[in-house]
């Protein structure tokens, strides 16, 4: 990392400040991964303990849901430079949107925050899209039947609302034998 150096006021002596610092500003893994691990660095060893704490200040991932980390702090032993933090990521079966988590680094004592005090952590999905299927393979009903329900589903449950447009073929004509509404049938997250 970037050292950074201050000049004491008092004896004008220059004095080198150790930097804490995310190695990298964004990671990603599958949702299959059980443990992301974020590293942490200081820029020089200390002779005296470092500690940081780190907290996730964002994202669009849900704790408990798609990971867990608790807010913490790590301490940096004297010699000690590198330092990780595991993520638990959770996988949930269900197609859905990449999710993010973003961590923070605050707090240090015996060192400053550096310009990369903010990692984000990339949940990439990795289930299948569902197939949709009609629920029966076919219907017959008296033409004074009135409404008719025609029931669709899907083989898994999806992250998105899926939208499944509507073909028709046959001998009936529309609007003389039949009226359907216009539009996909969606099906909600």
């Amino acid at each position: 990392g970037p050292k950074v150096t201050y000049v004491s006021e008092a004896t004008g002596v220059a004095l080198r400040e150790v930097i804490v610092d995310f190695v990298v500003t964004q990671s990603s893994g599958e949702e299959g991964t059980t443990a992301a691990k974020v590293d942490i660095v200081l820029s020089a060893g200390s002779n005296k303990n470092v500690t940081v704490e780190y907290a996730v200040t964002g994202g669009t991932a849900v704790r408990g849901k798609n990971y867990d980390l608790k807010d913490g702090s790590l301490t940096f032993r004297p010699g000690e430079t590198v330092k990780t933090i595991e993520i638990s990521i959770k996988a949930n079966g269900a197609d859905e949107p990449d999710r993010t988590i973003e961590v923070s680094l605050r707090s240090p004592k015996g060192a400053v925050l550096g310009g990369t005090a903010v990692h984000t952590y990339t949940i990439m999905d990795s289930d299948p899209e569902p197939a949709v299927t009609f629920l029966t393979a076919g219907q017959q009903v008296k033409e004074i039947a009135g409404s008719v329900t025609i029931g669709v589903e899907l083989s898994a449950v999806s992250g998105w609302d899926v939208a499944i447009p509507l073909m028709m073929s046959g001998t009936a004509r529309m609007p003389g034998n039949y009226t359907m509404p216009s539009g996909p049938v969606v099906i909600k997250a």
